[in-house]
């Protein structure tokens, strides 16, 4: 191996972060171990959420970057955390489609890339793709919630393009009335 022109990996700079403020950047290495920007694999997680407890900002140039991009969308970390809640009890509850949203999410890891061991059958399966989410596409977020939106609210008037389901519904006679917001 010809080591005088292999690139020697630096780890993350400083610059990764762009205008994120410093007291945010251990905030966002935090938050990034419950709701990871990419899945490096389990011993790179374990390792990353160490070094992120620890307050070290400086774990992935991946999430770096990923902070900074969301930062720039009109983010802050707390943003952050809270859309992928909303997005988190979408999935568990099996209603969103990422696929259908490639403007918001995009494929981090694709199907069957890796198997799924059924605890029961002791079976192997081609696991599921995952997906993330990409920051340009949630830029309208955050602004729907300062004009009074729930974030529950916000995360589908994005996803339906303006046309959320109602927020309640009520029957007068034959006549069905539909409130929105």
């Amino acid at each position: 191996m010809d080591t005088e022109h292999t690139p020697k990996y630096t780890g993350p700079r400083p610059e990764d972060w762009g205008d994120v403020p410093e007291a945010e950047r251990t905030i966002w290495m935090r938050y990034f171990i419950d709701y990871p920007p990419a899945f490096p694999g389990a011993f790179a997680m374990n390792m990353m959420a160490r070094a992120a407890l620890a307050g070290r900002t400086d774990v992935s140039p991946r999430w770096s970057r990923f902070g900074a991009a969301m930062h720039a969308n009109g983010f802050g970390p707390l943003e952050y955390y809270v859309l992928m809640q909303t997005i988190s009890a979408l999935r568990r509850r099996e209603l969103l489609d990422e696929a259908a949203h490639p403007d918001r999410f995009r494929v981090d890891i694709p199907a069957g890339k890796y198997q799924i061991l059924d605890p029961d059958t002791r079976d192997l399966s081609p696991g599921p793709a995952t997906y993330v989410i990409i920051p340009e596409g949630w830029a309208n977020w955050p602004l729907h919630l300062r004009y009074g939106r729930t974030p529950a609210r916000a995360t589908q008037y994005l996803l339906t393009g303006g046309e959320p389901a109602p927020i309640s519904t009520a029957y007068h006679g034959d006549e069905k009335i539909e409130y929105t917001d």
